[in-house]
């Protein structure tokens, strides 16, 4: 059998004993596309384009808007560096398209007084260095600054960066959930997902529609060029207050709720069994022909 090496370290055990091993280096692509027998055939293979999983994602500043992370209450954290010149004890208008909460600010004025100041929802309480102290603050009218604890004839640049939320955002609405873990976004808009087992885009779309009581019908999910279903899942939500999974797809002679299938177009077909109406939210996640 091949030796399979990763780094250094040998994933297929193969220990001692090796003296007259053949050795190669190659691409995972390479391996990748090498036979069965191959792979099997003596060689120690060394992957030399393999990720490295100590690699730590760099810290990068900017002054476009970005969205960095997550706060406590589920919204998106964003983060975004100002650089102003000619800052005073005066108050200096940044920004007036900000109407956000603050949460964090690490900055410096240039000449040389390291500024590091945590502050609260609007209000920041500035770190003192040298006698100056860098002011960031917000009001109804925008963002501002100022460098307090000068004389009235000292200016200077200062280039800040701050952290923030905004108050029109949903909790969850973002990248990631508080737990760290990607944030799961349902739409009635068709959007990517990924990739199935032969390699053709995934995509993803929920439909919505009213149940008929008692009934069936086929309900259009308006998708384009439908080519396979791949997984579907949801609920129904009737109105006498019940919600059950789809998953419990089944009928079993008059005691049971309906029947779910996506059709050959990627329609849904509905029938209820139930003399109530219901909202059906169906997720589908299907390929496409072109």
């Amino acid at each position: 059998m091949g030796i399979f090496k990763l780094n250094g370290v040998d994933y297929m055990g193969g220990g001692g004993g090796t003296g007259d091993a053949n050795y190669e280096e190659l691409t995972q692509a390479e391996y990748d596309a090498l036979t069965t027998e191959e792979k099997n055939n003596g060689t120690m293979y060394f992957i030399t384009d393999a990720p490295d999983d100590t690699t730590i994602a760099p810290i990068i500043y900017s002054d476009e808007e970005r969205e960095v992370g997550v706060w406590t209450d589920g919204r998106p954290l964003y983060q975004k560096t100002y650089s102003k010149t000619n800052v005073s004890n005066s108050n200096v208008l940044v920004d007036s398209n900000f109407t956000k909460s603050v949460i964090n600010l690490v900055g410096y004025v240039c000449n040389g007084m390291d500024m590091n100041s945590p502050f609260s929802h609007e209000v920041m309480a500035p770190c003192v260095n040298g006698g100056a102290v860098l002011r960031v603050y917000t009001n109804d009218s925008g963002l501002y600054c100022n460098i307090d604890g000068l004389s009235s004839s000292y200016s200077g640049t200062v280039r800040f960066t701050i952290q923030y939320i905004k108050y029109a955002d949903t909790p969850g609405s973002g990248k990631w959930a508080p737990s760290g873990v990607p944030a799961v976004h349902y739409s009635t808009e068709e959007k990517v997902v990924g990739t199935w087992i032969d390699g053709s885009t995934m995509y993803e779309k929920t439909v919505t529609f009213t149940v008929p009581s008692n009934n069936y019908d086929t309900f259009s999910s308006n998708i384009t060029n439908f080519d396979s279903c791949v997984e579907y899942k949801g609920v129904v939500k009737f109105s006498n207050g019940l919600t059950e999974d789809i998953n419990y797809n089944r009928y079993d002679g008059g005691s049971s709720t309906f029947y779910v299938a996506i059709t050959s177009t990627g329609d849904v077909f509905f029938r209820t069994y139930e003399n109530v109406t219901a909202t059906a939210y169906i997720t589908i996640r299907y390929t496409k022909s072109s």
